[in-house]
């Protein structure tokens, strides 16, 4: 059952993927994840059209950003 689930969840991220990919002007990185609320083991699943590098690089530079924000 978790399997279906986790193959439903998939099939629509990249069904999501596909059209911010459409949407957005070309050049234009995304990353988008699915996860459970309230759980923290859940399993996080994201869609993006970046490689692993750049995804790492501007998902550590918008959570230094989140962090200096709660600073101030």
């Amino acid at each position: 059952m978790e399997e279906d689930k986790d193959n439903i969840i998939r099939s629509r991220m990249q069904k999501i993927a596909k059209c911010v990919d459409g949407l957005l002007p070309q050049g234009c990185g995304f990353i988008v994840f699915a996860y459970q609320h309230n759980n923290a083991e859940s399993e996080i699943m994201y869609a993006s059209n970046s490689n692993k590098e750049d995804a790492l690089k501007i998902m550590e530079e918008y959570i230094n950003r989140c962090k200096n924000k709660e600073d101030n």
